[in-house]
């Protein structure tokens, strides 16, 4: 990776889950927070979890929807337990408007569907296209600054990289991008609809490259979209059901490259926010920073019901 560039800034930094929660400036007022885990010191944690939508990951008040994933209490105390080894998160902030842009190899259109149009037309004017570049500015410039600011390892196997809706598509496109620069991806709730589905038509791509990522969690709710939209718009659970059957299809695409090292899960119940990705969160971290031997069975016991 390149060397960092230096346009780093630290803001401010306070005590979180007893550890530590830094907040540097990056593009101007966009900010990489980084939480650090209890009797962290530079170069004593090799081992880094980057994310993006970095506002939604550690405090309700800065989340959409009053509600965080959590992390920083979930990987303190599954540190605690000695499930998985110390790691520090790494939150990338979207860019308000642009995070579509950021995101997604195309705008993300309105999604008009066989069974209903514009089923997200606040969407409509959303720019796309970027994702190539800030995956870019992530690998030579980000993600170099941290790891000589905070002592990380720069060997692939101590990196994963994950995301969530639109963010969790870009973390699709970062397992096919650079596949080996990262241990593994988590990839929650991808919004396979935007762009008239376009990334289910660029894993036909991925498939003639034959590289792929050695590890992956990808998970789906059984209602993405009505349990944050409702059930009144006609095409409603049609929507629904779309997302849970191209988790599945891309899934389908992706096991027999992957084998054993991807655990794909449909959550019955499971909505389209922050606090459902935060309570499948543990689940994600001891697939993919816990012992290589670990099965879906022995990683999720706490909820039933889960299709792997």
């Amino acid at each position: 990776m390149a060397a960092a560039s230096g346009n780093f800034e630290e803001r401010w930094s306070t005590e979180l889950c007893g550890g530590r929660l830094y907040h540097f400036s990056w593009l101007g007022d966009r900010l990489v927070r980084v939480w650090t885990p209890p009797g962290w010191s530079k170069g004593k944690v090799p081992k880094a979890l980057w994310l993006n939508d970095g506002q939604n990951l550690f405090r309700d008040e800065e989340a959409f929807g009053g509600a965080s994933w959590g992390a920083a209490g979930t990987v303190a105390h599954l540190i605690s337990c000695g499930a998985i080894p110390e790691i520090l998160v790494l939150g990338i902030d979207h860019s308000g408007r642009m995070r579509t842009f950021d995101y997604l190899s195309v705008p993300p259109t309105g999604w008009d569907a066989p069974w209903g149009q514009g089923m997200r037309g606040d969407m409509w004017d959303a720019p796309g296209g970027g994702v190539d570049a800030y995956m870019e500015m992530l690998v030579s410039e980000v993600i170099p600054w941290a790891q000589s600011h905070f002592g990380l390892s720069e060997a692939p196997e101590d990196q994963v990289f994950g995301g969530s809706s639109f963010g969790g598509i870009c973390a699709l496109y970062m397992a096919r991008s650079y596949p080996r620069a990262w241990a593994g991806f988590l990839v929650e709730s991808p919004s396979f609809w935007a762009g008239k589905g376009r990334f289910m038509e660029d894993v036909k791509t991925w498939q003639s490259s034959k590289i792929y990522p050695d590890r992956m969690y990808l998970a789906m709710g059984e209602f993405e979209y009505t349990g944050f939209r409702g059930t009144d718009r006609p095409g409603s659970l049609e929507c629904d059901r779309f997302l849970r059957e191209a988790c599945e299809e891309c899934a389908g695409h992706l096991r027999p490259h992957i084998g054993s090292g991807l655990l794909s899960l449909l959550e019955p119940g499971g909505r389209h926010n922050e606090r459902d990705w935060g309570r499948r969160f543990p689940c994600a971290l001891r697939w993919l920073f816990g012992l290589p031997s670990s099965s879906p069975q022995q990683i999720w016991t706490r909820l039933q019901g889960f299709r792997v």
